[in-house]
């Protein structure tokens, strides 16, 4: 009998818990679907039709909208791109403009949760910076400050493998809101909570300056390599590796302690597919939602992956000016793609997306938006900026995985819980990367990369609940230490977004 996940007693969907052949009878909970059968061949993890659906009306999984039928679908139907598109595309191109350029329903009357007694006694073994911020890692980072310098970075990572040698590309030539973007990102991650210390390499020494003075500052060691006044890459590349050494013994006389459990946390999804919305990001949702109340910060990002339910988090978010806010960066990265001749809602979701089930921009969101639980939204922030509030925050930053990642870790994120369908294994050097699928077969094929396994939960052998109570073990198990697949294989990049070309 053919297992289907209905959601939300509303849907006309039900999820293929495994493949499903052709006249398959159907079940829900173990209990047969009024006699239904499968119409035909369903891959595990697509949608199934459990009522009649008719051409023109609205077709729901998680008890919303996630598109229009485009033909009649009887029940026991694949439900994909063949028979349902965006209701943004169905209703047209003036709909879609109004609905990008939408009116934010007025919020609630919310107040930012504030953080409650249970925090006072769960901690996590970290370090305490002198500028008053803590960490969860001790990292001595070799900084390359523009393109002409990576080669001497690179060369110092190799004769000092403790330290985190971060190359660069571009950084000459940018102005206006790329040279803020990138100064907003290289101050954030030289000063990271989880950087002890930074070496900052540079082709002369004056471009550098502004920023080691920053990073001193922020109680962090400092050094400067000055490509042009050492006499060439190779006399810099060993100056920067005694350096960088050096730096490495001293960072290493600090020790962990007990600390509150305060973190930031970034939230990333990647390589999404059904999977994705009913296991992995609903429990990193409720992870979520405990750190808020245990008085950390919570960040959530790529607006393009809000594209359809923006409705619901703007009724989440804590006064009508968030909500204008949110509705503001979300339209801003729509006409962004618009503006460049891109249509979000003809590549989004994109081909891996489609072919692991999902099937309009409606249904990637209402999946997306799950890890970020139910907690208010108290701020939005621009791309790498810090959070000025605790509670659960909206950062202005792109949906690529690196790019994203590198922002959130530039806004001070001490790690990263990444909900994954089919695995994208890639990490962040500065904040921790822990990898969680809900897709028992994703969890088998690339177990190399996988932190934490909850396919139990569409397996039937676990409960969301159980699986949050793991995930956030072993995010305080990452916070004290332990390492992840990312960090044990070195699948660590980052990527600083451009907006303009280069004068």
């Amino acid at each position: 009998m053919g297992r289907l996940l209905v959601i939300d007693p509303r849907d006309d969907v039900g999820i293929a818990l495994e493949d499903v052949a052709s006249g398959e009878p159907l079940s829900v909970d173990g209990n047969p679907l009024r006699g239904l059968r499968a119409a035909e061949v369903v891959p595990f993890g697509h949608k199934v039709s459990i009522r009649p659906i008719r051409t023109g009306e609205p077709v729901r999984r998680y008890g919303e909208v996630i598109g229009v039928a485009t033909s009649d679908i009887p029940p026991g139907r694949h439900v994909h791109t063949h028979n349902v598109a965006s209701r943004y595309k169905a209703e047209g191109e003036a709909a879609t403009r109004s609905s990008v350029t939408f009116q934010v329903p007025k919020p609630h009357d919310r107040k930012v949760e504030p953080a409650t007694a249970v925090g006072s006694g769960v901690t996590f073994s970290g370090y305490r910076r002198r500028d008053g911020t803590t960490g969860i890692r001790n990292l001595v980072v070799v900084l390359a400050l523009q393109d002409n310098s990576t080669s001497v970075v690179r060369r110092i990572g190799a004769t000092v493998p403790e330290a985190v040698a971060v190359g660069s590309w571009f950084g000459l030539a940018q102005f206006g809101p790329d040279h803020i973007l990138r100064q907003r990102v290289w101050l954030g991650l030289a000063t990271h909570p989880n950087v002890a210390g930074a070496v900052l390499v540079g082709l002369e020494g004056a471009s550098a300056a502004p920023l080691a003075e920053a990073v001193a500052a922020a109680g962090r060691l400092v050094e400067v390599v000055d490509v042009q006044r050492a006499g060439g890459t190779v006399a810099a590349a060993e100056q920067g590796a005694g350096l960088a050494a050096r730096m490495v013994r001293e960072a290493a006389r600090q020790t962990r302690e007990p600390l509150r459990a305060e973190l930031i946390v970034g939230l990333e999804c990647g390589a999404s597919d059904n999977t994705s919305g009913i296991t992995a990001n609903p429990v990193i949702g409720l992870v979520a939602d405990r750190l808020v109340r245990l008085g950390g910060t919570v960040i959530i990002s790529e607006p393009t992956e809000m594209l359809g339910a923006e409705h619901l988090l703007a009724q989440r978010c804590a006064n009508e000016e968030v909500a204008r806010q949110l509705s503001e960066i979300i339209a801003r990265r729509y006409g962004l793609a618009k503006s460049l001749g891109v249509d979000l809602l003809g590549v989004n979701p994109g081909p891996v997306n489609i072919a692991a089930g999902l099937s309009t921009i409606e249904e990637k969101a209402m999946g997306a938006i799950q890890k970020a639980g139910s907690s208010t939204i108290c701020e939005v922030v621009d791309h790498g900026a810090s959070p000025g509030h605790t509670g659960l925050v909206v950062m202005d930053a792109p949906s690529p995985a690196v790019e994203n990642m590198t922002a959130l870790a530039a806004g001070g994120a001490h790690l990263i819980l990444f909900g994954t369908g089919t695995c994208n294994p890639v990490g962040n050097p500065f904040a921790p990367t822990v990898k969680i699928t809900g897709n028992p077969r994703t969890a088998q094929r690339m177990r190399d990369h996988i932190d934490l396994d909850v396919s139990g939960v569409i397996m039937g052998t676990d409960s969301l609940a159980t699986s949050a109570e793991r995930a956030f073990s072993l995010t305080l198990e990452v916070a004290s230490g332990k390492l992840t697949r990312a960090e044990i294989l070195g699948d660590l990049e980052i990527a600083i977004s451009r907006l303009n070309p280069s004068v």
